[in-house]
């Protein structure tokens, strides 16, 4: 065998193996391309997805605004009623105290712990008028 025989032979294997290179960088190339069509099929799905969702949730933040403008302005009509209620507790203090005053009740316990007893002092005040009217009538 002469140089040149080992010279062919050398480039024939190097070509041969040269030609597996390529053919597996190809399928390698292939796979990667196919990889990179699902990777792109798959977020543009979810760039469609994510739209949908910021919509919902754009329309999700209106509704929620607005129910908590309404649930404001509810709360602030409420507060007249709520200082309406206080009022007459206060003016039903005032004429309690102005019963006692006169004598016409004598607080209780329970009325000291800040609970009233109303029905006694309808009583009482219903005494002392019937009483009136007897001297009045004598």
């Amino acid at each position: 065998m002469e140089m040149i025989d080992v010279l062919y032979i050398s480039a024939l294997v190097f070509a041969v193996a040269f030609l597996i290179f390529v053919i597996y960088l190809s399928a390698t190339l292939v796979s990667v391309r196919r990889t990179v069509k699902s990777i792109d099929q798959t977020l543009s799905g979810m760039e469609k997805q994510l739209q949908g969702i910021a919509t919902e949730t754009e329309i999700l933040i209106k509704k929620t605004n607005r129910l908590a403008d309404d649930l404001q302005y509810k709360s602030e009509s409420l507060n007249v009623v709520f200082d309406l209620v206080h009022d007459v507790g206060e003016s039903l203090t005032k004429v309690k105290a102005s019963f006692a005053n006169f004598g016409i009740c004598n607080p209780s316990k329970s009325e000291q712990n800040g609970k009233g007893n109303w029905l006694a002092l309808a009583t009482e005040v219903g005494k002392r008028y019937f009483q009136n009217k007897k001297q009045q009538k004598d």
